[in-house]
């Protein structure tokens, strides 16, 4: 009751706020209500277990919500990958990663030269919202399954659920977790801990729910209930359940600490979401690092263990997080128990429709989050900055250069414009004739061919390269609107901080028509991309798929044109892409036109049609929807592992010598091709690494080289590629099976 009405009831009835005989106030309901409300906050207030957990709390929500947003630094997009330890001319000293905190780096960075501030933010996200979902998942089935083992007591249900109780605790809770999820399969991801942890961890719940229904089923006031004619499912919701509760939220409260405590521990054994892939910058060293494929505090922890000696600070930023998140919500769970305790609060209204409405859209909007989380929402949301007045720009640099070509220069004018924008933007020269590296190509006079290099960092795929194809011609410049795509692209994914796991090369060929023959000799010949050497690993790198782009004709549908006769699984991801553009994507283009005869690699044509407008325009709108779905086709192939994987290489055979003789000194032997193939190419040349003949050798001798492969991508070291290993043979006389 507000000030005003007081004085107003004073004022039409005075005796009607005086004390009665024995000095008790008279009832007021709503100050009555105030006083409650105030009572409830002094406790509040006095509780400083609560007070603390409360804030702790905030600030992780906080960082759920809002962590990514805040990082320096995205590690679904630009991930560092430093070498183990490099020179700084700068500083003149040996930079060996992990790096020490800095101004730039609070925290300093991991093994291979990422924030971990920026790990810490993008990961609250992924590892909070993984515990709250294993705790709601506990929380049910113990719920579930100890009501129904407490209603009935040492009936056969109650039985086989105590003896299930029994089985599941006898295994450490630590053991059985890690079982369940190599068994789920720990690549999928946050689904299968929060299926696996939740399995396994329910039972301290389901036990404290059902010593409450045995203590509460005897109860007068559940006799009365049933004596009145209450069904035992309203029995147990409306009278039971109420009871129940103030324990139940205090012990969720304690199990979430329990959940991230256990997770810790799993990230200390190396078991984390995701999994990730395993990465060295030394195939000879020893066992490789984890590569994140998700940003996760277990993730971070057992990166950082082999350095809690050396480098401690690495370790000490993810521990901390685990350790100030159980702590909050420990004390929060204690928090809550005194609260219950000394003030009385009724649950009753955890049970109201408003209250259930209220968790279940918590519920949902956390869902969301995490559904918005990964590498696919992070991908989409860069693609969806693309510019589409980029084009336009681009466009009209290229005819600017075009138009003052000089007819006496080597190559067009249009072409020195475009290696001068590679140079630009960070792209190495893509082609390379002896000891010279240069932007162009030109295998004969009047041709030059423009070719940019992006090489990737990881380990594992920079040596599958991505062809992003597409024709030109100097002296018309109504087909420079596919460079202007090109190059708005690349300045897009260098704008967004892109870095690639694979490589890229960009093709701009000069030619009249839609495939010339030459390009598919060019992309079929393993020599012309063996001085392609990625930064990182010095892995060479060889064409996996080739992806060709262009615009189509005006007039007409507009939207994405795919080729018929472009390869499946390229479709597939073109048309996801284009579906997340907004983009409509017509599958019949150039129907009367041949796939290029590339064999063995991947090809898939796309080309953007602009419907009534015309090509060369300045509206954003109408290139936006094109740019954005081939910067998220990149930005994917690019970046996610398991977005494309190219067709196996057949192991290279060794041909024997027959006994007695000598290897010709000229000429090293060949390798043929695996007995399954039906076209007779050599594949590579092996050479002995003294380039030394290789010696007699007898049928069924082991002999052991350090052996290279020429004009082949890989070399095979148990079934794996490499390049440049000790691969041992064992060899046996013609006509006998080679291992």
């Amino acid at each position: 009751m507000s000030r005003r009405q007081r004085i107003i009831g004073y004022l039409m009835n005075p005796r009607a706020r005086l004390p009665d005989r024995a000095g008790n106030e008279p009832f007021d309901a709503f100050a009555g209500a105030a006083f409650e409300r105030r009572r409830l906050a002094r406790r509040f207030i006095l509780n400083p277990a609560l007070m603390a957990g409360s804030l702790i709390l905030l600030i992780l929500l906080l960082l759920v919500y809002f962590g990514p947003f805040w990082a320096a630094q995205n590690p679904y997009l630009n991930p560092l990958r430093v070498p183990s330890s490099y020179y700084d001319r700068e500083t003149k000293t040996l930079v060996e990663p992990p790096l020490p905190p800095s101004s730039t780096n609070p925290l300093g960075t991991d093994a291979r030269g990422n924030d971990n501030v920026s790990k810490l933010l993008h990961g609250a996200r992924v590892t909070l919202v993984a515990a709250f979902f294993i705790t709601l998942g506990r929380a049910a089935l113990g719920v579930i399954l100890g009501s129904i083992a407490g209603w009935n007591g040492r009936r056969p249900a109650d039985r086989l659920i105590m003896r299930l109780i029994a089985i599941i605790t006898s295994i450490p809770i630590l053991i059985s977790g890690m079982m369940l999820i190599y068994a789920l399969g720990i690549q999928r991801g946050m689904p299968v801990f929060v299926v696996a942890l939740s399995l396994v961890g329910w039972t301290e719940i389901a036990q404290l729910v059902r010593s409450e229904f045995l203590a509460l089923r005897r109860q007068p006031f559940v006799e009365a209930a049933r004596s009145i004619g209450t069904t035992e499912t309203g029995i147990i919701v409306r009278h039971i359940w109420p009871n129940v509760f103030p324990r139940l939220v205090v012990v969720i409260f304690l199990e979430m600490g329990a959940v991230l405590l256990l997770m810790a521990e799993l990230g200390f054994l190396g078991v984390f979401i995701g999994g990730g892939n395993r990465i060295s910058t030394n195939p000879f060293g020893p066992a490789p690092f984890a590569f994140p494929d998700v940003p996760e505090w277990g993730l971070m922890l057992s990166q950082g263990t082999p350095y809690l000696r050396a480098k401690p600070y690495v370790i000490i930023g993810p521990a901390l997080a685990f350790l100030v998140s159980i702590i909050g919500f420990n004390l929060m769970g204690e928090g809550l128990r005194a609260f219950f305790e000394k003030s009385g609060v009724n649950t009753s209204f955890l049970l109201r429709k408003r209250f259930i409405l209220s968790v279940a859209l918590v519920s949902l909007a956390t869902y969301l989050i995490i559904q918005n989380t990964g590498p696919a929402f992070w991908y989409a949301r860069a693609a969806a900055a693309f510019d589409g007045n980029l084009v336009a720009q681009q466009v009209e640099e290229l005819n600017r250069a075009a138009a003052s070509a000089d007819a006496d220069a080597d190559a067009p004018a249009t072409a020195v414009s475009l290696a001068e924008q590679f140079a630009a933007l960070g792209l190495k020269p893509g082609w390379k004739q002896g000891i010279r590296s240069s932007y162009f190509y030109q295998p004969a006079p009047g041709q030059t061919h423009v070719m940019g290099f992006w090489p990737g960092y990881d380990f594992d795929l920079s040596d599958e390269l991505i062809v992003i194809f597409t024709t030109y011609e100097a002296t018309d410049n109504r087909d420079l609107t596919d460079l202007g795509v090109l190059l708005a692209t690349i300045h897009h994914l260098k704008t967004q901080d892109v870095n690639p796991r694979r490589s890229l090369l960009f093709v701009a060929w000069q030619a009249d028509g839609f495939y010339p023959a030459e390009a598919a000799r060019y992309f079929s010949d393993p020599d012309n991309f063996r001085a392609m050497i990625t930064g990182s690993t010095g892995v060479k790198v060889f064409p996996t798929l080739l992806l060709q782009i262009a615009h189509a004709a005006d007039g007409g549908e507009s939207g994405v044109w795919l080729h018929p006769d472009s390869d499946e699984r390229l479709a597939n991801l073109i048309m996801d892409s284009s579906a997340k553009a907004g983009a409509t994507v017509v599958a019949s283009a150039h129907a009367d036109v041949a796939a290029p005869p590339v064999s063995d690699l991947p090809w898939a044509y796309m080309a953007w049609h602009l419907g009534e407008t015309a090509v060369n325009t300045d509206e954003s709108d109408v290139w936006r929807p094109y740019g954005e779905t081939l910067s998220l086709l990149l930005i994917t192939l690019a970046r996610d592992a398991a977005a494309w994987s190219p067709p196996p290489s057949p192991s290279p055979i060794l041909t024997p010598t027959p006994a007695g003789e000598t290897a010709p000194p000229a000429a090293a032997p060949t390798i043929p091709p695996t007995a399954a193939s039906e076209e007779v190419k050599a594949i590579g040349v092996v050479e002995a690494a003294d380039r030394q003949p290789l010696p007699t050798f007898q049928a069924g001798q082991t002999l052991l080289y350090a052996i290279r492969v020429t004009g082949a991508p890989d070399a095979y070291r148990d079934g794996e590629p490499y390049s440049g290993v000790r691969v041992r043979f064992t060899l046996t006389r013609p006509g006998e099976d080679t291992s």
